[in-house]
């Protein structure tokens, strides 16, 4: 990757939704990265995060797709 600010990625789902992903702001996305990505440790938080976050989501009747956004 030559420029990261011009970086985009798509993505669409089996439910037919899609996304399309860029980067605004270098320095955030190096940030988030060192500290979710640095160890096992730390991206297994992220996940357990997530994770309970989706489980919440679902209680409060979010469908799926909203609760995995």
């Amino acid at each position: 990757m030559i420029n990261p600010i011009s970086f985009t990625i798509g993505v669409a789902t089996s439910q037919g939704d899609t996304y399309t992903v860029g980067i605004e702001d270098l320095f955030h996305v190096l940030n988030f990265s060192s500290t979710n990505f640095s160890n096992e440790a730390s991206f297994t938080s992220l996940e357990n995060y997530y994770t309970n976050n989706f489980q919440v989501f679902t209680i409060l009747g979010k469908s799926e797709v909203e609760s995995k956004e």
